[in-house]
């Protein structure tokens, strides 16, 4: 057997013929499909577009508001989970905000927090904010 020769040039190959090279070397497809004539330039995709979803907020009529109590915590349970007494005398069940866990803030049974309430039940709570010592009730 004879040697293959050059696969980049086709050196050795009976019958090969060098192709011209051209911008696209199949027919486009999707979107650049079209009227492309020899050389003209191609669609390009609009950068500027987002291919994902939008994350951008629902409008806050289709979502109903939290309910912003404070309290105080009674008892700590695993997973950071809490009971917190209201000013109003409730108890509730309620857990840490995600903002908290990140910042490791800690939570303390006697510890003064601001909790978010759901409006569909209002047993369950996430604590957003947890008061220094001595620092004032926030409005």
């Amino acid at each position: 057997m004879a040697g293959l020769g050059c696969l980049s040039t086709g050196a050795g190959y009976p019958g090969w013929v060098p192709q011209p090279k051209t911008a696209f070397p199949r027919e486009p497809i999707g979107r650049f499909a079209g009227n492309i004539q020899g050389n003209e330039a191609i669609a390009t995709r609009n950068r500027n577009a987002n291919p994902r979803a939008s994350k951008t907020k629902p409008p806050e009529d289709t979502k109903e508001a939290p309910l912003e109590v404070y309290g105080s915590i009674k008892q700590v349970f695993p997973s950071t989970t809490f009971s917190v007494e209201l000013d109003n005398g409730h108890v509730i069940l309620a857990h840490i905000a995600g903002r908290l866990r990140r910042h490791h803030i800690k939570i303390l049974p006697g510890d003064r927090v601001d909790v978010e309430l759901s409006p569909y039940d209002l047993t369950k709570g996430r604590i957003v904010y947890r008061y220094r010592a001595g620092e004032a009730r926030r409005v």
